[in-house]
Order: structure tokens, then sequence, then C-alpha cells
């Protein structure tokens, strides 16, 4: 069998493979910033975040999002306040927060 003639939805294996490839070579460019945390302690503080302690990835709170840390922190408030800071590979850093 031809790996060229297998298709799904219009796409050959081939085609979905170097897709594939791409979306791992940007994830892991994007890899080694996003752990070293700078950006999401930027992102926290400027939302009014203070005392932030990061907590290592997570991938649940975050859904389609790529890359999401988790952290630990005293809020716009003033009350403590724990969630992720979440980040796609064409957008923004979003902060969503755990239900207290």
């Amino acid at each position: 069998m031809n790996i060229d003639s297998i298709h799904d939805g219009g796409l050959s294996l081939k085609a979905w493979l170097v897709l594939l490839g791409l979306v791992a070579v940007v994830f892991f460019a994007m890899l080694p910033k996003w752990m070293r945390g700078d950006e999401v302690r930027q992102v926290l503080e400027t939302s009014g975040y203070s005392d932030v302690t990061l907590k290592g990835f997570v991938f649940l709170p975050c859904g389609e999002d790529l890359f999401g840390m988790g952290f630990e922190a005293k809020g716009p408030t003033g009350k403590p306040a724990r969630g992720a800071v979440c980040k796609g590979i064409f957008k923004g850093a979003t902060v969503r927060l755990e239900a207290a």
C-alpha cells in the first residue's frame, strides 16, 4: 500500500505527519521559555497578583491551550488565589482560577 494513497479528509498520511512534525517543532521551541516561568510571572504581576509561587505544568485546566503553568498567589483583592496561566501557540496568556 502506498503511503500517499491513504486519505483522511483530503490530506494524505504524509501531509498529516508533516503537519504533526511542524506542531512538535513549535511546541518544543516554545517549551524552554515557558518552563522558566518568566512570562507566567509577568502575566500574573501585570494582572495584579503578588507573592507568586509557580507549581509546574498543568494541562486539564487549560482546555485546548497548549501550555499551562499552575500557580498560587495573593490575588488583586488581597485574598489567596490558585489557578493556572494558559497559553496557546498563536494567542496570549489567559489566567484561569480554581474555585475557592
